[in-house]
């Protein structure tokens, strides 16, 4: 293990009632639970009260959201998590100028999705760019209390989502169109983003000088992790759009319906990640938690397909009400391409912590080449054989990372990483 010299980690603040890691990755857990609760409670209300092909709508939008958030991700929030929180000095300097830069990124991002709902015949983005800025905002202030080791904090945050959207679901139970579905759930992104940034302390920094620290600060990291976003959400836009058009709304309508049944394990492996990577910024050397981190998503992925399969029909009949029916095959292959996501937390943590990031890349752009566009083509005959397909490309991906992870760095890298690390420490 690479260990931060106790000089520089005793110069640094530690926050406030910091809970030990098996609680901390607990309350991630739980708020990551929240927040898969209010992305799987609409496209549910959805399923009771209209069809796959609405579903399949909303999904749309949802996946464009899923590119914005990723960039935005990759471009602050996954760089800034891998450098050591240092109590009120991140809280006045660093935390306010993620915000401000969160902000900036995400008008852009919804100017670009108004102008393709208003030049395509998707006009659901039109409504999705109206409440884009609030959702984006939400994750950040999420992540940074996460930085800060305040994970029950988080779960506050995203409760509030998940109670606006339960409670929106018997409206859109009555009232189910994608539109709809969109404003109620930007209506809980907006009123969780109020609540994150009172529960946070946020507060906004100068542009010019937000830009500067970001430049200076995150953009060695962020540029590779943003060239992986890239071509992951890439990929996402490639698989959903091409599916519609192959296979059309229904079948792609099915395989989301599936998604977010086991989607609450894709929110558990990003809770994982982000609190390895909280914890190795300090011990960024910490293999064991990476290898905890691989398992547990694993196991609970594992376990959640083997249920869905037993009780597929009975919980879609209690959940859709028989409008929505999806195959075996579909679980299996959906579970397993989740299955190769969750084994790589472990290797993504390490290499994030480490400052290793460019391999990451290098991992999706082999996926995404080799595997998605025949994925596209087969789904027109063979709607199962094409998810088998995206399988192939996750354990390739998987491949690769664990590859990456499990060689050590050499002791040039380790050196400056210990100095880099140790100077982010100073007050």
């Amino acid at each position: 293990m690479i260990e931060v010299p106790e000089s520089a980690a005793a110069a640094a603040p530690e926050p406030s009632a910091k809970p030990g890691k098996a609680r901390s990755v607990a309350q991630a857990a739980i708020s990551q639970g929240l927040s898969a609760g209010s992305n799987f409670v609409i496209p549910l209300a959805l399923g009771r009260g209209a069809d796959e092909g609405v579903i399949g709508e909303f999904a749309l939008a949802f996946i464009v959201y899923n590119a914005a958030l990723g960039l935005q991700r990759a471009l602050v929030t996954d760089a800034l998590l891998a450098r050591p929180f240092r109590g009120p000095i991140s809280l006045l300097n660093e935390d306010a100028r993620a915000v401000t830069t969160s902000l900036l990124l995400s008008v852009t991002a919804a100017v670009v999705v108004l102008i393709a709902g208003l030049t395509s015949p998707y006009h659901q983005l039109v409504v999705l760019a109206a409440v884009l800025p609030a959702l984006l905002l939400e994750d950040i202030c999420r992540y940074l209390l996460f930085r800060r080791q305040r994970p029950a904090a988080a779960a506050i945050v995203d409760g509030v989502w998940a109670l606006t959207s339960f409670v929106g679901f018997f409206y859109l139970v009555h009232h189910a169109t994608s539109r709809t579905a969109i404003v109620v759930w930007g209506l809980g992104g907006l009123l969780a983003t109020i609540t994150g940034l009172v529960v946070a302390r946020l507060s906004l920094a100068p542009i010019r000088a937000s830009l500067r620290w970001w430049r200076a600060e995150l953009w060695r990291s962020s540029r590779w992790l943003t060239l992986e976003s890239s071509l992951f959400h890439a990929d996402q836009q490639l698989t959903a759009f091409g599916f519609v058009a192959m296979a059309g709304k229904g079948l792609f309508g099915d395989w989301q319906v599936t998604q977010s049944l086991l989607g609450i394990a894709a929110f558990l492996n990003v809770g994982l990640i982000v609190m390895s990577v909280t914890h190795m910024s300090r011990e960024v050397g910490d293999r064991r938690t990476a290898l905890v981190a691989s398992v547990t998503s694993l196991t609970f992925v594992i376990l959640l397909t083997g249920a869905l399969v037993l009780a597929k029909s009975e919980l879609l009949r209690i959940l859709y009400r028989d409008h929505v029916h999806i195959s075996t095959a579909t679980i299996l292959a959906s579970g397993v391409f989740l299955a190769m996501g969750s084994a790589a937390t472990g290797p993504i943590a390490l290499l994030r912590a480490q400052r290793t990031e460019k391999v990451l890349p290098l991992a999706r752009g082999v996926a995404l080449v080799l595997f998605s566009p025949l994925a596209v083509i087969v789904a027109r005959h063979n709607f199962t054989a094409a998810l088998w397909i995206l399988a192939g490309g996750a354990a390739t991906y998987l491949a690769i990372v664990a590859g990456a992870a499990a060689r050590r760095p050499d002791a040039h890298h380790e050196a400056l990483l210990l100095a880099e690390v140790s100077r982010e420490l100073e007050p």
